[in-house]
């Protein structure tokens, strides 16, 4: 998991280069990370806290992922 972390970091570098050159202030990428079972890393609680989100907005970030991740697989198996 952290790979991924770390991955959505070095995704957007260019773009925070260019809003610290921009606005003339400091920049942080915080991924959101949540696995295909809604399993969520540390950071990612840390970083939506830091945020200002709550739990409840935890929880529905989950289950949205549970449901996307259910409607693939019924796709995949034919269901509708």
């Amino acid at each position: 998991m952290m790979k991924t972390i770390q991955e959505k970091i070095s995704k957007y570098v260019e773009l925070r280069t260019e809003i610290q050159k921009q606005w003339k202030m400091e920049t942080e990428v915080m991924p959101i990370v949540v696995t295909t079972t809604a399993i969520v890393p540390h950071v990612t609680v840390k970083n939506v806290n830091e945020l200002g989100g709550t739990v409840s907005e935890l929880k529905n970030i989950q289950k949205a992922v549970i449901l996307h991740t259910s409607s693939i697989v019924r796709k995949v198996i034919g269901e509708k």
